[in-house]
């Protein structure tokens, strides 16, 4: 962090849609500013920034009722807003910045809706 902050170690880019507003360096380009094209826009979003997303999503089958589907996610808010949680992820330097699940089901949308050859780009690009 020191070292970001002296400018001996330069943060390029982020790998994402919206600014980290805690990043310890300023004026640093997000994937909408990098990106000279739509097809570069989406090929770094769902290449880089998405799968971070999917880090701990909760699915529940399409055959749940919608009541039943609402309990989790409700008992999901509930913690991500408690004090006394909130208090013991602050202690293990734990970051809490849960994705709704209208923001994950978006995403979903979105990435099902790249066309085929995107598709066919962005699997090339993340064959290893």
């Amino acid at each position: 962090m020191d070292k970001v902050k002296s400018g001996e170690w330069l943060i390029l880019a982020q790998l994402g849609d919206n600014p980290i507003t805690e990043l310890p360096a300023t004026n640093v380009p997000t994937i909408p500013q990098i990106a000279k094209t739509e097809e570069q826009r989406q090929l770094l979003r769902f290449g880089a920034a998405a799968p971070n997303q999917f880090g701990k999503v909760y699915v529940v089958p399409s055959a749940v009722p919608s009541r039943s589907e609402r309990r989790p996610r409700g008992s999901a808010d509930e913690n991500f807003v408690d004090k006394e949680f909130l208090a013991d992820a602050d202690k293990g330097k734990l970051e809490i910045a849960p994705v709704s699940a209208q923001q994950v089901q978006k995403l979903v949308t979105d990435f099902l809706g790249l066309s085929p050859d995107l598709k066919a780009k962005l699997r090339k690009m993340l064959k290893p």
